[in-house]
């Protein structure tokens, strides 16, 4: 009798307390979307136990949707994340028995003017180590650039324009090389990892003018360029990026031209023996088909077939300021 009594308490204590465990599963869901608003697919949802580290996992649809089922109630920290997307958190959240738990993640309003890719109007400035190669690249010493741009986001890109200088000293002649150069460009920002490292690659196009600045004579030239960049840039806050690359600038110059006074005046100190070495190895000053023009004429001289190219690789460090973001 007493047997019996002891096993109709134990099945009454299994049947009562089975039901108390299965009641204390609940369920997440909810959707993913990405910059543009729009579902995102094949994104990883983790829900995180904060105590234990146990983990559930889901992966959304195409319609960015997710449900992970029979998540024991507590309290858990749920991210997602995936390729070309940022990680984002959602801290404190509450699993409660049989209750479905709705956890959205919207990259737009998450990340609104804190993501490059969401950048309205910026403008960007970079100070920049380059060396030039190319015609008389043995002549060409590294100097310094110093750039400045404005960029407008148009969604998959961005287009911006500016304006270079670049600055070279010849080691053997005593001329500064000086190169201006307007761009426009195309750039875009790939993401990747943590929201606030933001590699960015970038192909610009543009027309060079060259100018060789010194007392005695002075060259132009002008052509076309053409470059890319790549580099990374680290977002501080949300008004200032600091970008770190290396570019690569490829131009194509005409024919030069030069002050035909200066040019003049230059041939005579040659022939004195005041001045050993000409400006530009292409360029043959003393010309013995030159004429030499009256003093006061300004009129510039072409030097026909003089036509080069130069390549320039820069190093640059430099500051984007957002000026203006997308609203969510």
């Amino acid at each position: 009798m007493k047997t019996n009594l002891f096993a109709a308490l134990v099945a009454l204590a299994v049947s009562s307390v089975g039901p108390a465990w299965a009641q204390q599963l609940g369920e997440l869901s909810g959707t993913v979307r990405d910059a543009d608003g729009n579902p995102a697919e094949n994104v990883t949802v983790v829900a995180e136990h904060t105590t234990s580290a146990e983990r559930h996992t889901a992966a959304t649809s195409a319609q960015g949707r997710y449900r992970i089922l029979a998540v024991p109630a507590a309290i858990y920290t749920v991210t997602a994340s995936g390729p070309g997307f940022p990680e984002m958190v959602r801290e404190n959240v509450r699993v409660q028995a049989d209750e479905v738990v709705r956890v959205d993640f919207d990259m737009q309003s998450d990340f609104a003017g804190d993501a490059p890719t969401l950048e309205r109007l910026s403008i960007a400035f970079n100070f920049a180590y380059s060396t030039v190669k190319g015609t008389d690249t043995e002549l060409v010493s590294p100097g310094l650039s110093l750039e400045g741009g404005a960029r407008f986001n148009l969604g998959l890109v961005q287009i911006g324009g500016g304006l270079r200088y670049s600055t070279h000293s010849f080691r053997n002649v005593n001329h500064t090389y000086n190169t201006f150069l307007p761009f426009l460009e195309l750039r875009k920002h790939f993401m990747f990892g943590s929201s606030r490292w933001y590699p960015f690659a970038a192909a610009r196009a543009g027309l060079a003018l060259e100018s060789m600045i010194e007392s005695g004579a002075v060259f132009r030239g002008s052509g076309t360029a053409f470059g890319g960049t790549i580099g990374i840039r680290y977002q501080p806050n949300a008004s200032v990026g600091i970008e770190l690359g290396g570019s690569y600038d490829y131009f194509n110059f005409g024919d030069f031209k030069a002050d035909a006074e200066r040019v003049w005046r230059i041939c005579i100190d040659q022939e004195a023996g005041t001045n050993k070495n000409t400006l530009i190895k292409t360029v043959e000053l003393c010309s013995p088909s030159s004429i030499p023009p009256q003093v006061g004429d300004r009129e510039f001289i072409t030097y026909e077939g003089t036509r080069r190219s130069v390549q320039e690789f820069r190093i640059f460090f430099g500051a984007t300021i957002m000026l203006t973001k997308v609203t969510p």
